[in-house]
């Protein structure tokens, strides 16, 4: 529940600082919660793959996961709270804008 609330809350606050740069903010919001939704279970994914391989090849206990799921579960949430920091702070930045110079007229020939 803390993370669904967690995901309702940096998507409007990502919709605002993105709305507020001038970009465009639904796309932004909606990479935001795949950021979030894809580092938490890249994470998960990730420790339980090296969890089975350590139960499969070193002989651990079968119940690691069950004894660790706080603790993956609290570096899976702060590590995509850093994704979306990270996030956050390009959003926020406004996009430079490039100035262009007219070209320089084109020849004039007089003997045509």
């Amino acid at each position: 529940m803390v993370g669904i609330a967690l995901l309702i809350i940096i998507a409007i606050r990502i919709y605002k600082t993105a709305k507020r740069s001038g970009r465009n903010a639904i796309l932004w919001t909606l990479a935001a919660i795949g950021i979030y939704l894809g580092i938490q279970i890249g994470v998960v994914l990730a420790i339980g793959i090296i969890i089975v391989a350590g139960q499969e090849f070193l002989g651990w206990e079968e119940d690691y996961f069950n004894k660790y799921i706080l603790l993956i579960n609290g570096i899976s949430v702060v590590s995509s709270l850093l994704g979306i920091l990270l996030l956050s702070n390009y959003a926020g930045k406004t996009p430079k804008s490039e100035t262009f110079t007219e070209p320089p007229s084109p020849p004039k020939f007089d003997n045509i």
